[in-house]
């Protein structure tokens, strides 16, 4: 499906990944030959007709392997922040969809949870609506 992914991935948990067109804008800085979300750094446009369709995480928070993480994500609008272990490692604006050259907003859709080519292992699933995404996250 059209969608902008949290990664779930150990290792990658938090970083995004567009796909099928999907676009965003988010702070960031140059890091291992691609770039890293940073709170303070330049706003970029990402997707497939931009600077690449993957954004790692600001900073590695997850526990060690056998332990449990916790993953917010908050979206209200064209805005997606991913929380991981009470940490803000990455927040996406100006959500869209890339037709032809034109981004028409993505403000809605399903939730899609995918685990590709190995286990994934979830405690609990809590879905809560929202009109506005907590100060204290961004």
């Amino acid at each position: 499906m059209v969608n902008i992914e949290c990664q779930l991935m150990h290792g990658r948990l938090g970083d995004t990944y567009l796909m099928n067109n999907t676009y965003c804008e988010t702070a960031v800085k140059e890091a291992d030959g691609g770039f890293q979300y940073a709170k303070d750094g330049e706003v970029k446009k990402f997707g497939e007709e931009f600077n690449g369709k993957g954004i790692k995480k600001g900073s590695d928070v997850e526990n060690p392997i056998g332990e449990w993480n916790t993953v917010d994500l908050y979206c209200v609008g064209r805005t997606a922040v991913h929380v991981v272990n009470g940490q803000t490692v990455m927040v996406n604006n100006n959500t869209g969809i890339d037709e032809n050259g034109t981004i028409l907003p993505l403000t809605g859709g399903k939730i899609q949870i995918q685990a590709e080519g190995a286990e994934l292992y979830i405690k609990t699933i809590q879905i809560k609506p929202i009109k506005e995404i907590p100060e204290e996250v961004l």
